[in-house]
């Protein structure tokens, strides 16, 4: 759908933004040079993987990233989809988390519970 695109596009737009000054060394707030990675809960998003198998969405699911963070699904979508360690996009959406997992129809809502 159009909202879900526009806001992938705002998203990568950040995303990239991010890195660019990730790799410069701009990252941080204000004028204070610092080392917070994209990882950081107040950044816009990062990307992950899924530490293991993923068998898509039911409603509760929670999903462990390689990263060691642990997100639990609040928003109810059931779609069914085997893979392993897919790549995931957890971005904020709104004062919301949003995870994106490659193959999946479109961002589910989460919150993170651990890591």
């Amino acid at each position: 759908n159009a909202a879900v695109a526009n806001t992938l596009q705002v998203f990568q737009r950040s995303l990239a933004s991010a890195s660019a000054a990730a790799m410069t060394g701009n990252v941080g707030l204000g004028n204070k040079a610092s080392a917070t990675s994209s990882l950081a809960p107040t950044a816009n998003g990062f990307t992950s993987q899924i530490d293991g198998e993923f068998k898509g969405w039911a409603g509760e699911t929670v999903i462990r990233l390689a990263n060691g963070q642990v997100w639990l699904q609040t928003e109810f979508h059931y779609e069914y989809r085997y893979a392993y360690s897919p790549k995931v996009t957890v971005f904020s959406d709104g004062g919301n988390w949003k995870m994106l997992v490659d193959g999946i129809s479109r961002p589910i809502q989460v919150r993170k519970i651990a890591g």
